[in-house]
This record gives structure tokens, sequence and C-alpha cells, in this order.
């Protein structure tokens, strides 16, 4: 059975190597594909797809789907925290000249997705521990955190140290359910080892 219309989810448009343009070429020599710019990373996307998937099992129609996920991709809040920019430098991803600089003051950086793009939001200095603490404190910041689901990316941790990851964001903020995931080896190799990200949604 062939579905009569399709919904493909892209990562950002602005994120380098991004499938969008692609897709959208390609959609365009169909009349039943319908291409939507997530404006997150392959979290926030497959997030997205779970939406989407719940909305078209529900009966909604694609106009409907699509004007219900350009609302929702806005709640989606996507951050990291790298041990260095020296893998997100080498992708094109933050100046050379950037990385060098926080790497000489052996700091570590929040990066945070804004309207589609990789930003550096914060700068850490301190050691490891230190600075994920302040990580996850500012992450989880907002009041209007939905409580309901959190995903933690992560590039070559421990498991110990995944375990530090948890019992700090519990002393945080609850929530209901949180899921670890490996990293695919397009983010592994773009932000390297050390690297771990929080990724939720929020109440507007």
């Amino acid at each position: 059975m062939f579905a009569n219309n399709v919904i493909y989810i892209s990562i950002s448009s602005d994120v380098q190597n991004s499938g969008y343009p692609n897709a959208s070429l390609a959609a365009d020599s169909f009349e039943n594909v319908t291409v939507v710019d997530s404006r997150h990373l392959s979290s926030g996307e497959g997030i997205m797809a779970i939406i989407a998937s719940r909305m078209a099992d529900a009966g909604m129609g694609v106009e409907e789907i699509v004007m219900r996920l350009e609302k929702f991709k806005k709640r989606i809040h996507t951050s990291f925290i790298v041990d260095n920019l020296d893998y997100l430098s080498r992708a094109g991803q933050v100046s050379q000249n950037r990385a060098s600089l926080i790497k000489a003051f052996q700091a570590r950086t929040m990066l945070s997705m804004k309207d589609g793009k990789m930003k550096v939001s914060e700068i850490y200095f301190g050691n490891r521990r230190k600075t994920w603490k302040k990580y996850i404190d500012k992450a989880l910041s907002s009041p209007n955190i939905d409580k309901t689901v959190l995903f933690i990316t992560y590039v070559g941790l421990s498991m110990k140290e995944l375990e530090w990851i948890r019992e700090r964001i519990e002393k945080k903020v609850h929530f209901e359910n949180i899921y670890f995931q490996k990293a695919n080896a397009a983010i592994a190799v773009n932000c390297g080892p050390g690297t771990f990200g929080l990724l939720m949604t929020e109440y507007v």
C-alpha cells in the first residue's frame, strides 16, 4: 500500500550538509511530497517526525499537519556543551579564530540552535564537572519546560559520566522520562568526544 501523501522533515536548511535543498528539489517532481524545514538538528527532527506521525494517525490532512509542525518547532529547544570547538571549526560551524581563542582559555562552550543555526550562547570556565553543572542549570532554567520527556544526546561519554549527568538533571528538574541517545556519526564528527546535549520542548 502506497501513501497518498508524503511529508519529509529535514534538519535545518542552515546547517552544513543539510538535505533540505536536495529534498525540496526532488519534491518538485512529485505532487504528493511536502518538505518541512525542522530548523533543528537530527534530534529535533526526530521529535517532529513523531508528532507528525501521531497527527497523521489521528486523520489530519497534510496542510493541517504542516501548519501545526511550523508552530510546534518553535517549542523545541536544542543545546550542547562541547569540550572544544576544533571539530565544529573544521566543519565550518564556527570560526577558527573563535575556536582557538576559547581553547587557549581552556573553556567549554554551550551551543544552541537559534533561528535554525548553531550558535555559541555561553562560555564556561572550570573543570568538566563544574562546567557541565553550569550548562545543565542554564539549559533547564526555563519555567515553561514540558517535563514529560527529555532527550540527552552524547558523544564519547562513559556510563559513570552519563549517570552523573542524570543525577544532576534530576536535582534541577524531574522529568517523567529521560532518554539517552548516542549521537549519530554526523554529530559525533562535528562535535567531538566529551559532548552532550539536552533536547526538550516548552509550553508556549
